[in-house]
């Protein structure tokens, strides 16, 4: 009996892929903007403070900050293919800047790529190992604002740019965000606004350039329901062909705003459109993600009603290619929101966003949730907003010295055992860290190759046991 109890909690926990899940607040920021995952698990984030000054932070896998780079106004990122922190930024006069960062934060090089005539907003990795920024510019001559691009080479020197526009002083036009076909050549959304008309008629905006900036289409699509206002908000790939986009859109004029998804051919046609239905709530998609089995993860968020007032809870949603939602969870507490996802190399995802905080002010808030969307416990985790406890690293192992890391730091000294896949224990011994230290090394003899248990137990506590999945390599 024992030996099969033990043998389902393994299977639990291979199931679980060993997935960090946790919930993280950072007080001295406002306002998220944007994450992407690291090469070493953590993650790049970005966020505004109180002054309007955009933060520039790394986070480590569990959420802690490693460092925060004040005064930097970031509007987006992207990881290089040698490990280093690209970013698309404003310098103190103004002018658009591409600087890239070693991983402790120092700068490599900084290039001037657009004075203050230029708005954009969006970086994308290219397969040469440049970028793609998206994005608008401003004609001082003219008045106008036309989508903008900007290729560049993995230095940061411009290729080439390339702008668009119908035409109209009274028509402002401006790329979100960008994404590489499966066809190879680059696909786009963004927003189109008519000074000339009264009633918000934002559309969405699409279109594809070659990989030479060569435009192939350039389309945009009015509001079907009505001359109401439609935010484009996030763009992806689909897994054989096309692209789907993800907007806000106004049914009826007075802010009853609803997620709605667009599938598009490769040639910028609409196949369909469709509302994601939260149980007929108000609901607003601002970010959204491929998954790793070929489905639409949407970040943004619910309005929901009570007798007295009205509040916005951080909101996701798996949907399939048809729209269909898979599942649907709302996170976190009173008004809160998610601005931006990102999948995780464990094959979670990370939710990027912000919480109010004592009905006051808005504090930045990272979710991090195992593939089902859910804050489990399972694994290297304990439920809720509570620090991991212990963790191993570098989990794989390679050698016969693992570090034990404790968020909370080590009451005294642990007695551990290390379990086989059949439950019986092939090592045991005593660590005794410091009070208070935060690492400790144990050393193990020679294992074969598999997936252990490691059990630890204080022994100046009343804290239970923790049981953690070892791998060795």
């Amino acid at each position: 009996m024992r030996t099969l109890l033990f043998w389902l909690a393994l299977l639990i926990m291979v199931h679980a892929k060993g997935q960090l899940t946790f919930e993280k607040t950072y007080c001295f920021a406002s306002q998220a903007t944007a994450i992407t995952t690291n090469y070493d698990s953590g993650y790049i984030v970005l966020c505004r403070d109180y002054q309007s000054q955009n933060l520039l932070m790394r986070l480590d896998k569990y959420g802690d900050t490693i460092w925060a780079k004040p005064g930097m106004f970031v509007s987006d990122c992207e990881i290089s293919n040698d490990t280093c922190i690209v970013t698309l930024n404003l310098s103190v006069n103004d002018d658009l800047m591409l600087t890239k960062l070693d991983q402790a934060g120092g700068k490599i090089w900084e290039k001037k790529i657009g004075g203050f005539t230029t708005v954009f907003n969006d970086i994308l990795k290219t397969p040469d190992n440049g970028y793609l920024l998206t994005g608008a510019f401003y004609d001082t001559n003219t008045f106008e604002y036309s989508a903008g691009f900007i290729k560049t080479d993995s230095f940061g020197d411009t290729l080439w740019t390339q702008r668009f526009s119908d035409g109209n002083v009274n028509t402002l036009e401006v790329g979100y965000s960008s994404i590489i076909g499966n066809d190879g050549n680059y696909y786009f959304c963004g927003t189109t606004y008519d000074y000339s008309v009264t009633f918000l008629p934002y559309t969405l905006l699409v279109g594809s350039l070659t990989p030479l900036g060569i435009l192939r289409f350039s389309k945009i699509f009015h509001n079907s329901i009505g001359n109401f206002a439609e935010y484009a908000g996030a763009i992806c790939n689909l897994p054989l062909d096309g692209f789907m986009v993800c907007t806000t859109c106004d049914t009826n004029g007075n802010n009853d705003n609803a997620i709605r998804l667009y599938r598009f051919t490769n040639t910028c046609d609409t196949l369909w459109s469709r509302f994601i239905d939260s149980e007929g709530k108000k609901s607003d998609g601002y970010e959204m993600c491929m998954t790793n089995d070929g489905n639409i993860m949407i970040a943004g968020d619910l309005m929901l009603e009570s007798p007295s007032t009205m509040y916005q809870r951080a909101y996701m949603a798996k949907v399939d290619t048809s729209a269909t939602i898979i599942w649907e969870r709302q996170m976190s507490d009173y008004y809160s929101v998610f601005w931006s996802v990102c999948n995780t190399l464990d094959d979670g995802f990370a939710f990027w966003g912000g919480e109010k905080c004592e009905d006051k002010f808005y504090v930045c808030y990272l979710a991090k949730t195992d593939e089902d969307g859910l804050i489990t416990g399972i694994g290297e985790t304990l439920t809720g907003r509570k620090p991991v406890p212990y963790a191993i690293e570098p989990n794989p192992i390679a050698g016969h010295t693992i570090s034990l890391r404790a968020s909370e730091g080590f009451q005294g000294p642990l007695h551990f055992e290390v379990l086989s896949s059949t439950g019986q224990c092939v090592y045991k011994g005593l660590a005794n860290p410091g009070a208070g230290s935060s690492r400790a090394n144990i050393q193990l003899p020679e294992l074969a190759k598999g997936l252990y248990l490691l059990v630890l137990q204080p022994l100046t506590s009343q804290l239970p046991a923790t049981t953690l999945k070892l791998l060795v390599d």
